[in-house]
């Protein structure tokens, strides 16, 4: 009986999470355009588009910001939530990102503040922002494993470049790619778990029964890797 009503429960909390309107596919779109900018361009533009990000699930938890005033009241300069510092730091500290996530978050805030106070003279290979990168690794060649595994096709087995070809600046770009993904899907999976009192993993699920907007994340991530990852003659036999 309590195995049946905690599925039960869990059923319930993917369907809540399926509710939330969150449009995944930017993310692919997003580092379509990334692959083609400047490193201070790249970090300013996806802080942009993960800061509004988190302000908008944060903003799909909350219940009475009906007008613009109300919204100000929270996310305009003189609002709690006016920065990206402090949004990482209510989310945390009511559970809503994992300790893990939060230090990443953390990490790759200082990297923006470097590129956004000196624009054009800091690169992603100075010494202090390499090392603040290393946090935000997230064992890309691990990652990439099942995607690889899952390109079961002779014509797509060698569409991915191989490990040792991928480059620095590609990793670099995956991995801000994961640190979206897996910020989005605990601050989407992780509230509602906090609610109806079941494991956050429970709710996530496997790619075939979780939460909708979950797995069409999952799967604008894993787009978008492949999209930073093929090989450039990939295709060249279908030309």
């Amino acid at each position: 009986m309590a195995d049946a009503a905690y599925k039960a429960t869990v059923k319930e909390a993917r369907e809540d999470v399926s509710k939330i309107d969150f449009e995944t596919r930017l993310l692919v779109s997003l580092f379509l355009r990334l692959k083609d900018e400047s490193e201070t361009a790249q970090i300013l533009i996806f802080s942009s588009y993960l800061e509004h990000s988190v302000r908008l699930l944060l903003k799909s938890r909350l219940h009475h910001l009906d007008s613009a005033k109300e919204d100000e009241a929270i996310f305009g300069s003189n609002g709690p939530l006016n920065t990206f510092g402090n949004r990482i730091s209510l989310s945390y500290q009511l559970g809503l990102i994992s300790p893990q996530q939060k230090k990443k978050l953390d990490s790759f805030r200082k990297v923006r503040n470097e590129f956004a106070h000196r624009a054009f003279k800091v690169k992603l290979s100075d010494n202090n922002i390499a090392e603040l990168f290393k946090v935000i690794d997230y064992n890309l060649l691990e990652t990439l494993k099942p995607m690889r595994e899952s390109i079961v096709t002779v014509t797509m087995s060698d569409a991915l470049l191989p490990d040792d070809a991928i480059t620095q600046e590609q990793e670099f770009l995956c991995n801000l790619a994961l640190l979206a993904e897996k910020t989005f899907t605990e601050l989407l999976v992780i509230p509602t778990a906090i609610a109806f009192r079941v494991h956050p993993k429970d709710v996530a699920g496997t790619h075939e029964e979780g939460p909708r907007v979950v797995n069409d994340l999952h799967h604008a991530l894993a787009e978008t890797l492949f999209n930073l990852l093929v090989r450039p003659d990939a295709f060249e036999q279908f030309e």
